[in-house]
């Protein structure tokens, strides 16, 4: 009898392990998420469903010249040569090459005491994230969790994010102002992606 009732209780907690596990994989993803900004509506699909954007400006707070032209602008688009992915929405509520594409700079010296800037383009996460749409807000979601929005423009033809400078980058980036100083990198990034 023992072994009975043990062999039960065996069979039910690895019937009741197995049922879990599978609910998880089966489940409607919107069913974890608690936060509101990640639920997505398939009933009210985003104005965004299905287009592709491409990246048209990345300012940052300071000017520099990355490119060596003589010029000093606060538009890393400008600056150097680092591009972005095209930024997509797929119909199935997935983003591809989401904004997270992450720059590092820093100030070079020649060994003459010749000063000059550096930008160097890190790789970008390479995740899909969900996305979903309230108002003109467009929030990107990874396993449920908010992890930036974008703002879209009242005639839907530009995204603008806004990062802090911790999103964005690697600490101790330097610049080198007009006047021939060194100062750190600090302020906020603001990213513009316009509908293709």
């Amino acid at each position: 009898m023992k072994k009975i009732i043990i062999t039960l209780l065996l069979l039910s907690s690895i019937t009741a392990c197995t049922v879990e596990d599978q609910s998880v994989e089966i489940n409607d993803p919107n069913s974890l998420i608690d936060d509101v900004d990640c639920v997505i509506d398939p009933d009210n699909p985003p104005a965004v469903i299905g287009s592709t954007w491409a990246r048209t400006s990345f300012i940052i707070a300071t000017e520099l010249d990355g490119n060596g032209d003589g010029i000093f602008t606060n538009d890393l688009d400008i600056e150097t040569t680092c591009s972005a992915d095209l930024l997509t929405f797929g119909t199935n509520f997935k983003a591809g090459n989401p904004t997270y594409h992450t720059v590092s700079m820093e100030v070079n010296d020649d060994g003459n005491g010749n000063l000059s800037q550096g930008i160097g383009c890190l790789i970008g996460d390479g995740l899909f994230p969900n996305y979903s749409q309230e108002g003109n807000i467009v929030s990107f979601c990874y396993s449920g969790e908010l992890a930036f929005t974008a703002t879209l423009s009242d005639d839907e033809q530009t995204l603008t994010f806004n990062f802090t400078y911790e999103e964005m980058f690697f600490p101790n980036n330097t610049i080198l102002k007009q006047d021939g100083t060194v100062e750190t990198l600090q302020g906020n990034v603001t990213i513009v992606y316009t509908r293709q």
